[in-house]
């Protein structure tokens, strides 16, 4: 239990679990870590150690369809990490400074981590067949839309 300056009681778990699709999920690789807290400088409760799998798994329950089969890391990686490298310091150097990218994305870069053309990105594809890999994360999401009734009907425009 923490006590904070106004008197009220708060109660904190020992550890939390990654929330996602409405339910306590434990992290794939089943580490945590400290949280620690901004009052006091104290660990309060160990928190998940989160892995791209994880990130991807919040995202898919979390927008929907249209990252139903692709989760946002995993998107990035189709896309190429590089495009979004470029892109993003781009619109930070023209527009705005809050456009530019996360710091992991220009360490990805650096390192050749681009996505599926390197054969890694955010995940690992160096032993996947990257064609059929593609082909069935495709059937996946014509599935998805097969399952929301969303397939678009030739010659029908809606």
């Amino acid at each position: 239990m923490a006590r904070f300056l106004d008197g009220a009681v708060v109660s904190f778990k020992s550890s939390y679990d990654n929330f996602i699709g409405g339910a306590w999920v434990a992290p794939t690789k089943g580490e945590y870590f400290d949280n620690i807290s901004p009052v006091n400088g104290k660990p309060f409760c160990k928190i998940p150690r989160s892995t791209a799998e994880d990130i991807d798994k919040a995202v898919k329950y979390g927008f929907g369809l249209r990252f139903a089969v692709l989760g946002l890391l995993e998107f990035i990686d189709w896309g190429g990490g590089d495009i979004l490298y470029y892109g993003s310091n781009y619109l930070s150097e023209t527009i705005d400074p809050r456009f530019k990218g996360p710091k992991i994305v220009a360490d990805n870069m650096k390192n050749n981590r681009n996505g599926l053309r390197d054969g890694q990105g955010f995940y690992d594809y160096k032993d996947t067949d990257v064609n059929l890999y593609r082909e069935q994360r495709l059937r996946d999401f014509i599935a998805q839309l097969r399952h929301g009734n969303m397939l678009p009907v030739e010659g029908v425009a809606k």
